[in-house]
């Protein structure tokens, strides 16, 4: 095996913000605002607001957890941790993954939406018969 190989470069401070605010504004505001619009009408400011009181909780757990137990696992270590490597934690694993794949078919319907009306052969709006 080749000693001079170079360590892995880890992701760094300013890196780890960029992903952050490129994940909330690629995926929060530009694929969820339509949707977000469509259900809260005119009070879509509260459910920005809430929203933002939810990520700054989540992030700061994170990054407690993150200091406490700094591994490569995330979240999935953090359930490990938290309740054994087990069925629960296996089951909360499964769960988490079922957000991601639920999150990820929003904003490919978001975006799909954004596409479409580029489209101009595809009618965003059937009209009903």
């Amino acid at each position: 095996m080749n000693n001079n190989l170079k360590a892995e470069k880890q992701i760094g401070l300013w890196s780890a913000i960029a992903m952050g605010i490129g994940g909330m504004i690629g995926a929060g505001v530009f694929s969820i605002l339509g949707i977000a619009t469509e259900i809260t009408g005119n009070l879509i400011y509260i459910s920005f607001i809430i929203g933002g009181g939810i990520a700054l909780l989540s992030a700061y757990s994170y990054a407690k957890l993150g200091s406490k137990y700094p591994t490569a696992g995330g979240a999935v270590e953090f359930l490990i941790r938290g309740f054994g490597d087990g069925i629960l934690s296996g089951g909360f694993n499964f769960l988490l993954y079922f957000g991601y794949i639920m999150a990820l078919s929003v904003y490919a319907k978001a975006f799909g939406n954004y596409a479409a009306t580029f489209l101009s052969s595809y009618p965003l709006h059937p009209q009903q018969s």
